[in-house]
């Protein structure tokens, strides 16, 4: 039987539940930065986004993986397609039981059958589910390889050994001398700049990881690969899907079953006589205040793509107007 994890029910509210590093040292794994096409370029400071991330029943059971799991889907399904639906009781308590058989209801928590998990092999789980792709590892003491994997996949699983210092607040700093307090999984889904902290969902709520945290606490850390990532343009630009899923296979003998979207062909361009450049109006700045922070969005996510729709709507409206002389808005 697999040792329970240390600490998990140490605090009366903040639960733990990661066996961290056990698997990693001794089970084969994909690493992220084999497969990427070029060091993704980030900014300075990419916060999380603000979204209201359940706690997963994290405050009564062992059940962090699990929640961890929830957290980064939440995260790259919301940015990618704009919406996502958290995992119900019935879905987490399955999860969970993946690797506790013996954990038959949410009753059982703080209970001997509730005893933690390990990271690594609940994403092998989810990849048997259908809930991911794949997976792959990222060397979390590498700050810019954090960073650009936070940029580019949007989220990342990690494992850390946590100290009791770490029982309060809302940044989370190495104490050297704190004693230990057990092991835990969390999402990174951003970083603010100033400090080089990281951002990360853990219990409901965002905490900052100090890079002293990262460097001396922080153990594994994996990036996710789903279908809303194979379907965006912008991440098979800097992720090689086909030697990723080449690699996928002969690691794990199962097929990398990816519909790859094909490139549309492009249209020939049509010859346009050169036109007057008018005098910019209110709804033409507006237009293109949008369009520049869509542009420089990361992802085109679903809030900035409705700030875009409704500045073009507006701008369309005025030197457009519909013919059917309702003035109603347009539909875009």
């Amino acid at each position: 039987m697999t040792s329970p994890a240390e600490g998990i029910h140490d605090h009366p509210v903040l639960k733990l539940g990661a066996r961290t590093g056990r698997l990693a040292s001794n089970t084969p794994v994909l690493l992220a930065r084999d497969f990427l096409t070029a060091v993704p370029a980030h900014p300075v400071a990419d916060p999380i986004p603000g979204f209201t991330y359940p706690m997963d029943r994290n405050d009564q059971a062992g059940d962090c993986v699990v929640a961890s799991g929830d957290h980064a889907l939440q995260l790259v399904e919301t940015l990618l397609t704009g919406s996502y639906v958290n995992w119900s009781d019935a879905q987490l308590l399955r999860a969970y039981q993946s690797q506790n058989p013996g954990f038959t209801s949410w009753a059982d928590a703080g209970g001997p059958n509730d005893q933690g998990m390990d990271v690594q092999a609940f994403l092998s789980w989810m990849v048997k589910q259908g809930l991911i792709l794949g997976f792959a590892k990222i060397d979390p003491t590498n700050e810019d390889e954090v960073k650009a994997a936070v940029w580019l996949f949007l989220a990342v699983i990690t494992g850390q050994d946590m100290q009791v210092a770490q029982q309060s607040g809302d940044v989370w700093d190495y104490v050297k001398g704190s004693p230990s307090w057990g092991g835990h999984a969390t999402v990174w889904g951003g970083f603010p700049g100033s400090p080089d902290d990281i951002d990360t969902v853990s219990w409901s709520a965002v905490y900052e990881m100090t890079q002293a945290f990262v460097q001396h606490q922080v153990t594994e850390a994996y990036v996710i690969v789903t279908q809303a990532h194979v379907d965006h343009a912008a991440f098979r630009e800097g992720f090689d899907l086909v030697k990723f899923g080449e690699a996928f296979t002969q690691l794990t003998g199962r097929p990398f079953s990816v519909v790859i979207p094909e490139p549309g062909p492009t249209p020939d361009p049509v010859p346009v006589p050169p036109q007057p450049v008018p005098a910019p109006t209110d709804v033409d700045t507006q237009l293109a205040d949008a369009a520049k922070t869509w542009l420089n969005h990361r992802w085109h996510t679903h809030a900035q793509t409705e700030g875009l729709r409704g500045a073009l709507t507006d701008w369309l409206d005025v030197h457009y107007p519909p013919s059917n002389g309702t003035g109603g808005r347009h539909s875009v």
